[in-house]
């Protein structure tokens, strides 16, 4: 439902644009027998999990706490100990939503620019139609996939939030 700016999304809502989302990046995945997952958390944990059960992946799941809200100043709250696991496998990095895209940059630069590896990055949510291989210097194994596109100035509310 829109309201103004604010686009209030739903329960069936959300799990379609998730499952939208995964055929997107079905056809890049069943390239690989493995690979492990970042959820950027709090966001991209629901995403996360169901994007595991889609593709079997169970044990390879690791998440970064992650508040980006005001003045992109990044706060890890929650870390990846286990990084050199992390980087033996393709990766794919998943957040609910890509704002400023900052979140998404800082993973990305922290624990995969010169892997060798390919690295995916996604969102269920992309209001940044600025953010590309430019913005945050991809290296050419990433691969950027996103659900759906808003304007920049819609306020997304997800059916997790408080209104």
């Amino acid at each position: 439902m829109i309201k103004g700016n604010k686009i209030n999304i739903d329960w069936i809502s959300y799990i379609s644009d998730i499952r939208k989302l995964y055929a997107k990046l079905s056809s890049i995945l069943r390239v690989y027998q493995s690979f492990n997952i970042i959820s950027i958390n709090r966001g991209g944990s629901i995403p996360a999990v169901m994007i595991s059960h889609m593709t079997n992946v169970q044990n390879n799941i690791y998440s970064i706490g992650i508040k980006n809200y005001k003045d992109n100043n990044i706060i890890v709250y929650q870390d990846i100990k286990e990084i050199r696991i992390v980087n033996n496998k393709p990766l794919l990095i998943i957040d609910n939503l890509i704002n400023s895209g900052d979140s998404m940059k800082y993973v990305y630069h922290k624990y995969c620019k010169g892997n060798d590896k390919d690295i995916i990055l996604a969102a269920v949510y992309n209001k940044n139609n600025k953010f590309n291989r430019e913005i945050i210097d991809l290296e050419k194994n990433v691969e950027f996939v996103w659900g759906q596109q808003f304007a920049k100035n819609k306020w997304l509310v997800l059916p997790y939030e408080r209104n």
